[in-house]
């Protein structure tokens, strides 16, 4: 069954303000949660978006081209907090996959259709993002592993030790990317994986590694102060920090 356009519009609508509100109905709800001294679990914005990732084949498109149109008005025309999680939204509609038990097709199909919306976006929506990125690490996070700025510009814009620094969600709160110090170290290391997602991603990490590599050696240590065993990921950067005693090597 093929929704009207009535209906897909005000489920667009719909789920694009609860996205905008999210920031602060999180907020209240922990608040209010903290005096009740009961649970905190408010309904994120990626368990209404799921559904409509996966809606049938027949509505898939006219789902895309609404949710396409909504954001990047959002992104060309909101203040600066719209117009990020419009961003965080648009350009990771895949992130959303990872917690989808079950889909209509194998997730690979479905991460194909969606990163190609997202590209879209993206690219619609390059001018505002080159300048939100000076601003914001998260958007600047995921500009850097598109291949679209350099490690020398992420430094200057937010400091070296963010680059350790795994990126968070606002939208997908239990989502985390890798630093970008270990997709380099990745990238440099497991070639393969990185060719699957572009011709030039290899390159890409090859040269901005060899770059920072050069910003590490003239920069006094310690390089980051935020403990990497808390993390949830720390990957290979553990390897620099761990004494050897207690590396193991595989």
């Amino acid at each position: 069954m093929v929704p009207s356009p009535t209906v897909t519009r005000n489920i667009r609508t719909s789920f694009i303000q609860r996205c905008m509100n999210w920031p602060q109905d999180r907020t209240d709800q922990r608040s209010l949660a903290k005096r009740r001294r009961v649970p905190d679990s408010p309904s994120e914005p990626s368990d209404i978006l799921l559904p409509l990732l996966n809606a049938a084949v027949e509505n898939r498109t006219t789902v895309a081209d609404c949710l396409e149109k909504e954001l990047v008005g959002l992104i060309g025309k909101g203040d600066d907090s719209e117009a990020l999680i419009a961003l965080e939204l648009g350009l990771h509609f895949a992130v959303a996959l990872y917690r989808m038990p079950q889909a209509r097709e194998p997730k690979h199909e479905f991460s194909k259709f969606w990163n190609t919306v997202s590209d879209r976006i993206f690219d619609c929506c390059f001018p505002r993002i080159e300048v939100l990125m000076r601003s914001d690490f998260n958007l600047c996070h995921e500009v850097f592993l598109r291949g679209k700025t350099t490690i020398e510009n992420v430094i200057e814009w937010h400091g070296l030790e963010r680059i350790f620094h795994a990126r968070n969600y606002v939208t997908f709160s239990d989502i985390w990317s890798w630093p970008i110090a270990d997709w380099l170290m990745n990238g440099a290391m497991r070639p393969l994986r990185l060719a699957e997602q572009g011709a030039n991603r290899h390159e890409h990490a090859l040269r901005n590694l060899k770059t920072l590599g050069s910003v590490l050696l003239s920069t006094t240590t310690p390089w980051w102060t935020i403990e990497l065993y808390e993390h949830p990921y720390f990957g290979f950067l553990h390897l620099l920090e761990r004494p050897a005693s207690q590396t193991k090597v595989c």
